[in-house]
């Protein structure tokens, strides 16, 4: 099974742009004087540690709103003639989040700074979604079998794995409600996979390098109207952008049966004639990140590679005709055969070769012999190889207009090649849906 996606995005970030909003968080206050009477008019800067700056300023009533904001750490600085100028020490904005930061004003001249910190907030009132926040830092520290950081949605709470669901990897459910109703947002961008047998089965279409990801949030309840569509959990995924210094990564993951510990026997390890087993797991994930700018405080450019290939076999238990079922011979203690024509049992439960049907009789040779003896009927057992593998490519632009608008380009491209073979040899295959090739 061979599948490729390419997604095409363009976004121009402003104040007044709803789905912008969604891959972008704000921080906002009120400021006053010692007397606690408002200030308007006050110059309020928020300037990001990666570079650039957003400006507004207090209105009538001395409240002021910094946005959009692109996820990352931000010192507010807040200048009014007068009065102390006062510098926050770095504030985290997170996607779709509202930091608040009220500030009360100390008279004196400009030229002295306040340092201010925000309060950590017992209950957030700017918002009411019960939402969990998982940064970079999280991100690349915890363990992920597959580097697939949809798994970590199970550190929320009320968030359990998806037993049975076709997302077989990392599917999920939320506060009780089925993992199809899960709402997947990649850059403020519809990210669900409605066809998942032709996806990789997997929720997401696209499915970023770990190091590509500066955070995603997961938000399982009372979230706003721009995140409709289901009754699940929400998860909504951001890219890194570039920054004023040039960054990058790169990995490189191996599972091999040269690495693995060997069975005392031997016998699972390797194949008769001491050669490696050619169907034993041999997993590679490679990759690399890099972004910085184009033009400093204006143009950042950042892109993503991971490669996955995985060669394993599966081990399977099946039924195929004995010898004497071959030979139309039924053991009359497992199934009665009965002639369709007159609804008697054929004498000796055994079916005369001339009631045989062509194709049947034809189909007989597709079938190999019994292998296996159990408790079961199932009589053959197979370890057919498995190949995977998955190519994600990511590349972004980000341009700064002015201070209060911007935006960015993404192009993802995601080619996935599979190749799952089933219990018997070519041509009969004999795979049970369209897992199998």
């Amino acid at each position: 099974m061979r599948c490729a996606v390419l997604v095409l995005c363009a976004l121009l970030v402003s104040p007044g742009s709803t789905l912008a909003q969604q891959d972008q968080g704000a921080i906002a206050g009120r400021v006053t004087d010692p007397s606690g009477g408002v200030v308007t008019g006050g110059d309020v800067t928020a300037t990001a540690e990666r570079g650039g700056a957003v400006h507004t300023s207090t209105n009538a009533d001395g409240h002021y709103v910094l946005a959009p904001l692109v996820i990352g750490r931000y010192h507010v600085t807040i200048e009014v003639v007068g009065f102390k100028r006062v510098v926050s020490d770095f504030i985290e904005v997170h996607a779709n989040g509202r930091v608040r930061l009220d500030v009360e004003l100390e008279v004196g001249p400009l030229t002295e700074a306040v340092l201010v910190r925000p309060p950590a907030p017992l209950l957030q009132t700017d918002t009411s979604s019960l939402t969990y926040v998982i940064g970079s830092e999280q991100i690349g520290r915890l363990p992920l079998n597959g580097r697939n950081f949809q798994q970590l949605a199970m550190l929320a709470a009320g968030v359990l794995p998806a037993h049975g669901h076709v997302d077989r990897e990392a599917g999920f459910n939320s506060h009780g409600q089925w993992a199809l109703q899960n709402n997947f947002i990649l850059d403020g961008v519809d990210n669900n996979s409605h066809v998942m047998g032709i996806q990789d089965r997997k929720a997401q279409v696209l499915v970023p390098n770990l190091d590509a990801v500066q955070e995603f949030q997961v938000q399982t309840s009372n979230y706003t109207a721009g995140f409709g569509r289901g009754a699940g959990a929400v998860m909504n995924v951001s890219i890194k952008s570039g920054t004023n210094a040039t960054r990058g990564t790169a990995h490189e993951f191996l599972r091999n049966d040269a690495f693995d510990a060997r069975d005392a026997f031997d016998y699972f390890d390797r194949t008769g004639d001491g050669k490696a087993d050619p169907n034993a797991l041999r997993q590679n994930q490679f990759g690399f990140t890099v972004g910085g700018p184009v033009r400093k405080n204006r143009t950042f450019h950042f892109g993503s590679l991971e490669v996955t290939r995985i060669h394993s076999s599966d081990s399977r238990l099946v039924t195929v005709p004995t010898a004497l079922e071959q030979e139309g011979i039924f053991d009359p203690g497992v199934v009665l055969v009965r002639d369709p024509l007159t609804g008697v049992a054929f004498p000796g439960n055994t079916i005369p070769r001339e009631r045989w049907d062509p194709v049947a009789a034809r189909m007989l040779t597709l079938w190999p012999g019994p292998n296996f003896s159990g408790t079961t009927r199932a009589n053959y057992a197979a370890s057919p190889r498995q190949e995977q593998r998955r190519a994600q490519y990511d590349a972004r632009v980000d341009h700064m207009f002015s201070t209060r608008d911007r935006m960015f380009a993404r192009v993802s491209w995601m080619d996935y090649e599979g190749e799952r073979n089933g219990p018997f040899p070519a041509p009969a295959v004999g795979g049970g849906n369209n897992d199998f090739a």
